[in-house]
């Protein structure tokens, strides 16, 4: 890349807004229950609400990215872009992540945000922007030794943690 003198962007920035913009965060981990997504979508969209739908890298494969754009408005994103890329407009001011499965439940307790999802995850919670996790863990997943650890730090961060309900939608900013 040749240099210029022109102005540049600085890296990353924020994602999220304080401001009630009526924008949803729809963040999607690779669990069986990510077949239920045009479900979340609608019901958070019945609020009045706009979504926007981050997918970790393995729930990314499972899906039609001209699918979600059609419901959305917006393209399915589950990789960071360029460093002098804004990440996201217009930015979210709730998350709901749906479902919350084991490998992104410990990752984002112990703070490793080693993909998109996770990386916003991690600035939400740090920020305190509203968060509901709907939590998918089925059979000996649940009984992981780190489960509790990391579902008592989520909640100690304000996360709102629940069983997946694909009728329960996030509460009002």
């Amino acid at each position: 890349m040749p240099f210029s003198d022109e102005p540049r962007r600085a890296p990353g920035g924020p994602s999220f807004t304080f401001d009630d913009n009526g924008v949803t965060f729809l963040m999607v981990c690779g669990g069986g229950r990510a077949v239920d997504t045009d479900h979340r979508i609608r019901a958070e969209q019945a609020l009045g609400r706009r979504v926007h739908v981050i997918a970790t890298p393995t729930a990314a494969q499972w899906f039609d990215p001209a699918e979600i754009e059609a419901l959305t408005g917006w393209p399915l994103r589950s990789a960071m872009p360029g460093p002098l890329v804004p990440i996201f407009e217009p930015l979210a001011c709730r998350v709901l992540v749906s479902p919350l499965t084991l490998n992104s439940l410990t990752k984002w307790a112990d703070g490793h945000s080693d993909n998109l999802v996770i990386s916003l995850l991690c600035e939400a919670s740090g920020l305190g922007i509203p968060i509901r996790a709907e939590v998918s863990l089925g059979g000996p997943y649940a009984l992981h030794p780190a489960v509790p650890r990391a579902l008592a730090t989520l909640a100690a961060l304000g996360v709102q943690l629940s069983p997946i309900d694909p009728s329960f939608p996030l509460p009002p900013h």
